[in-house]
């Protein structure tokens, strides 16, 4: 018997040795099952409990996204312009500021003079001076008319205001005891609240 074919026969053997005295032994050229050890399977299974968990815990999350599409208000239908008060303007004469006025604060934004009152409803107002006073208001008659939003405005010939005090760019438009002409009384931002595409005051009218 030649070298090569005994070697084949020991290795031979070897191999069904082999297959007897170990468990689970596979055939020749199948490959030897993986396996895992309890410690790594059981890390495995805990990782997958806390990614599910926290899938569960994503799932119960309450989203601040709004859930309706909102409606623009940039413009609406006023509808039969000839028939609208262009005098009066969106406010109207019944929300039109009523005296006496008092006087709150001096308002040192933008570049007009500006004081701020309180009329005799509680409602906040702000009265601009100046050149402008008089083309502001016709201009907000005028988009209003157009269907554009605008706040409350009003033109004052002539007024007066108590307890005023303190004036630095007011001071030249409005007197000593609060007597002032030509000024525009707009409603404060913070009055107002829009409600189907029209400015509404915030406030109790009883």
């Amino acid at each position: 018997m030649s070298t090569i074919r005994i070697a084949r026969m020991r290795r031979l053997c070897l191999f069904v040795i082999a297959a007897i005295s170990l468990p689970g032994a596979v055939s020749p050229g199948a490959a030897a099952p993986m396996t895992v050890s309890k410690g790594v399977a059981q890390g495995k299974k805990d990782k997958e409990d806390k990614g599910g968990k926290k899938v569960a815990k994503a799932a119960k999350r309450v989203s601040n996204a709004p859930t309706k599409i909102g409606v623009p208000a940039l413009w609406e239908n006023r509808g039969n312009i000839p028939s609208l008060n262009l005098f009066w303007g969106i406010g109207g004469p019944n929300l039109a500021p009523k005296p006496p006025f008092i006087f709150d604060k001096e308002d040192v934004t933008g570049t007009n003079p500006k004081i701020k009152v309180v009329d005799a409803n509680g409602v906040k107002w702000n009265i601009k001076f100046d050149e402008e006073v008089h083309s502001e208001v016709a201009a907000s008659r005028i988009a209003w008319a157009c269907g554009y939003m605008v706040e409350e405005s009003y033109f004052i010939p002539s007024g007066k205001v108590q307890g005023v005090q303190g004036l630095t760019r007011a001071r030249k438009w409005v007197g000593a005891d609060g007597s002032f002409t030509r000024g525009m009384i707009a409603v404060q931002r913070d009055q107002l609240s829009k409600g189907n595409g029209i400015h509404q005051r915030i406030f109790r009218r009883d």
